[in-house]
């Protein structure tokens, strides 16, 4: 009895399944417009719970005018995280980046500014779209190691689309 106790307090060894980035947990596609040269804020998304796993978002841009650069980029709370992303024709170019667990917590506010070139006539951003997975796998409790991992499906974490 003493050890079945003591195996109940023992602490169960939980990994994030392989991240393949093909699991859309939220959509946030209305498209927006904007001829600033200077970047302004288009798309925005309120996390409502932490974001503790890996995860990607991508947005599409598309340029008023072709040979026209158009720039977009994401942005945590209003400060800069992910990397200038560039094009310079008329249909979408979707962007993709990749974040590290736990980069988004709850409150924080996940956006995408966009800003044309001096000579460009406008840019389009739409779907600003978010994948993570939900699958965790038990390895082992304590220092014992399962012989057949237990997978475990969390549910989609809460989020709010805001677009300004």
């Amino acid at each position: 009895m003493g050890s079945h106790n003591k195996a109940a307090t023992e602490v169960a060894e939980v990994t994030e399944g392989a991240f393949d980035g093909t699991n859309i947990k939220n959509s946030n596609d209305t498209r927006q417009e904007t001829s600033s040269t200077s970047y302004v804020k288009k798309k925005e998304v309120i996390l409502n719970e932490n974001l503790d796993k890996i995860c990607r978002i991508k947005f599409a841009i598309q340029s008023g005018v072709v040979g026209k650069a158009v720039y977009g980029r994401i942005y945590k709370n209003g400060i800069a995280l992910g990397v200038e992303q560039f094009w310079n024709m008329e249909e979408y170019s979707i962007k993709s980046e990749d974040f590290a667990a736990n980069e988004f917590q709850t409150n924080d506010l996940v956006q995408i500014y966009v800003k044309i070139s001096a000579d460009a006539d406008s840019i389009d951003v739409k779907d600003m779209r978010f994948y993570y997975n939900t699958l965790d796998t038990i390895t082992g409790i304590g220092t014992h190691e399962l012989v057949n991992p237990l997978h475990i499906k969390k549910p989609s974490i809460s989020m709010t689309n805001q677009d300004p």
